[in-house]
């Protein structure tokens, strides 16, 4: 069920379907890596793309998911 929304979802977002062995999910995981790449030098926390970065970045995400938010992130 899991590998049939994620399907859905890269359709939505506008992914391509590619033949043989293909992960859906890798997909997914790839596109919220792009998402948090970007989001992170629109805040000022990395230059560029330093690959150093994408690992912190990938755990951070990790946390802020298990943990969750209570309202909206605001910046100062």
């Amino acid at each position: 069920m899991l590998r049939l929304h994620a399907a859905a979802l890269v359709t939505a977002l506008g992914g391509v379907h590619r033949q043989g062995r293909y992960d859906v999910l890798e997909e997914v995981l790839r596109h919220e890596a792009r998402y948090w790449r970007s989001a992170a030098r629109r805040a000022g926390l990395v230059a560029g793309d330093d690959p150093s970065a994408d690992a912190v970045l990938e755990q951070v995400a990790g946390v802020a998911a298990l943990i969750g938010a209570d309202g909206p992130v605001t910046t100062r």
